[in-house]
């Protein structure tokens, strides 16, 4: 399958031992050479997939792996392994730790290290293809992957995440495994798939893997990594229950019923961000949980006024994402209260965006923060909350919001959006809309099978007849913003 594929840019991540090095090297040969020789000549996979030659039959390609004395040994190997040696030659280099090899058609590949190359050494390289033995920095990832643009090569990676390469989770195998690109495609391997009993190395036995596994790791994240490819750093998000394939949905239009909650980070030094969150009542479901709608703009770190222009538009309807009616209330962080070296008069933040903008808050309970978050982070795993593809920033952040018991923050990694969105958490938002709707028994939570049934069908509250008229009356606005903008 790894070899089988149209995709631009292939990762094979799996745990170690796992034959992505193989993998790795067969397809360099084959990329430099023309064909891979282990299909048959009638077979469309024996070319199909590899790059095209640009000058006189040749092809230029750049190997990336994380330290030369460490790792060139393995990789000579796996090369004389798989490719007669007649085919090949050390062109730059000692030929125990080669720089380039040529291949007898004037192909090459150059040779760069994690640790050697700086971002000058990778600036303006042009390659057709580009292999990585394992996930590089993030810079040398950029920089290296712009020399494709040009000239349309294809990238493959052989990856044990074993350290927090948070980035390379969410650049290639998020986006791959969330279904967001067909330009990517991840192949999961095991360890155990690469054993002896399963027709893998004759020398790597089921027994011996197992002992190493059980004996010799003890932590059970690095296990995942080392047994099955599972990247570390997931073990260690905050949202680890959150799944990208399922929990991210496309936008719709809001009921009218659905009660809505808002929260400010006031960001200090980084731009102001806000969060908007529902909760919907699915008929004979339990309450839902939806994260629908954010404000986050570099621009606003320094722009005050353009920050609450866009909150205030967002929150009375007319802003990108449709509000059926205002936020219940909106929750903003305690540092807020405290003054404002900008403000001429020492005013707070608070008082100034109830005094300016007639932006009304209340303080966040910022205590117990770990159960907080624990809570948030069970609302996905319930598979009770859900968050909109529009919100481009809290995708993002999900994948580097990581726990960090070194900090007095607890947790370390963007987290502007979703600090809102605990914000919101602090105060219970589904027991909230009991608590307004005068529902009885929610001091704590029940199974819907045990709760007191709500209003009987074709009855209705006076909140619920105020909300539905308020989201008519938005709709209506909205519709006839639009038609003016047009």
């Amino acid at each position: 399958m790894f070899f089988e594929c149209d995709a631009d840019v292939r990762a094979s991540s799996g745990g170690n031992r796992s034959g992505k090095t193989t993998k790795c090297i067969l397809e360099i040969g084959s990329n430099c050479i023309g064909f891979r020789p282990w299909y048959p000549e009638d077979s469309p996979w024996r070319t199909r997939g590899l790059v095209k030659p640009h000058r006189m039959g040749r092809v230029r390609g750049i190997y990336v792996i994380a330290n030369y004395e460490l790792k060139m040994p393995d990789i000579m190997a796996e090369l004389e392994k798989w490719w007669p040696r007649d085919w090949w030659e050390v062109s730059a280099g000692s030929k125990k730790s080669p720089r380039e090899i040529r291949w007898f058609n004037g192909s090459t590949v150059r040779f760069f290290s994690h640790k050697v190359q700086d971002k000058g050494d990778v600036e303006g390289t042009e390659a057709d293809f580009i292999c990585y033995d394992e996930p590089p920095p993030e810079w040398m990832w950029t920089a290296i992957n712009r020399g494709t643009v040009s000239t349309g090569g294809r990238i493959f990676i052989g990856a044990t995440m074993l350290n927090k390469s948070d980035w390379f989770w969410e650049t290639v195998i998020a986006p791959a495994e969330s279904g967001e690109t067909d330009d990517i495609a991840v192949f999961w391997h095991s360890i155990w798939d690469n054993c002896a009993e399963n027709g893998g190395l004759e020398t790597q036995k089921a027994s011996r893997i197992y002992r190493w596994l059980h004996y010799d790791i003890k932590d059970p994240d690095e296990r995942l990594a080392r047994e099955h490819g599972h990247p570390m750093h997931v073990g260690g998000l905050v949202l680890s229950a959150f799944n990208r394939r399922t929990d991210i949905i496309d936008p719709f239009e809001l009921p009218f019923d659905a009660r809505i909650f808002s929260a400010i980070d006031p960001g200090g030094a980084k731009p102001m961000a806000a969060a908007w969150a529902a909760v919907l009542f699915p008929p004979g479901e339990d309450p839902e949980f939806h994260i629908f709608d954010e404000s986050y703009d570099i621009r606003s770190r320094n722009d005050f006024p353009l920050f609450t222009e866009d909150f205030k538009s967002r929150e009375s309807g007319l802003g990108p994402i449709f509000h059926p009616s205002r936020s219940i209330y909106t929750v903003i962080d305690p540092a807020a209260n405290q003054p404002q070296k900008a403000d001429t008069f020492g005013r707070t933040m608070v008082m100034m965006l109830e005094e300016d903008y007639n932006i009304h808050t209340v303080e966040a309970d910022k205590a117990n923060k770990r159960a907080r978050l624990g809570s948030l982070n069970a609302r996905f795993r319930t598979s009770q909350a859900k968050v909109w593809r529009n919100c481009e920033r809290a995708i993002y952040e999900s994948g580097k919001w990581s726990w960090d018991d070194t900090s007095p923050k607890l947790t370390t990694g963007p987290d502007d959006v979703w600090d809102g969105v605990s914000y919101i958490e602090s105060f219970d938002p589904v027991r909230a809309v009991f608590d307004v709707e005068g529902q009885e028994d929610h001091d704590i939570w029940l199974p819907k099978e045990y709760r007191k049934k709500r209003k009987r069908r074709g009855e209705e509250s006076e909140l619920t007849r105020r909300y539905r008229l308020e989201a008519r009356r938005r709709l209506m606005a909205r519709k006839q913003y639009e038609k003016e903008r047009a």
